[in-house]
Parts: C-alpha cells; structure tokens; sequence
C-alpha cells in the first residue's frame, strides 16, 4: 500500500492506495483497491474520486486531465 507522509513525518494521504504518483503540478493521482484512478491534493483532499480506469494530465493544455470511464474512453477534465 501507498501514501504520503510529509519530512516531519506526518501522514498526508494515509496509505491505503495500490498505486501513487504525485505529480509536477503538486497534485496526486491514486489507484483504489479496485484499480480505479482519483486525485488527490498533497493533504489528502479529495479532487477527483477513484471512479476512473484511467487518468492521465493532458500533454496540449496545462491544468487539464483526461479521465475515461467503462463506456467513455477519454472525456477532458479541468481541476484546477
């Protein structure tokens, strides 16, 4: 399991997630125990629930992340 702690030790997102990337823009994507994708802020502030298969920022437009879900490949999302 994953999470996130900060230098003094103090636990950010608990670590509950398969899977963790935080990203250039200070935000974290995360993987759920059923392999759906959310975001959340590095306090663990939830942006984006775990309802995606798949997440991925947008290489076109900075603040922009694509989200595709069973019956939708990819729908473009802005979160911040």
């Amino acid at each position: 399991r994953y999470g996130l702690k900060d230098p003094d030790g103090t636990v950010r997102i608990p670590a509950q997630y398969t899977y963790l990337m935080v990203e250039e823009d200070g935000f974290v994507i995360v993987t759920d125990q059923k392999g759906n994708k959310g975001i959340l802020d590095t306090e663990g502030n939830v942006v984006l629930p775990c309802l995606y298969p798949r997440i991925y920022n947008s290489p076109d437009e900075e603040g922009l992340v694509v989200v595709g879900s069973a019956g939708d490949y990819a729908s473009p999302l802005h979160y911040n």
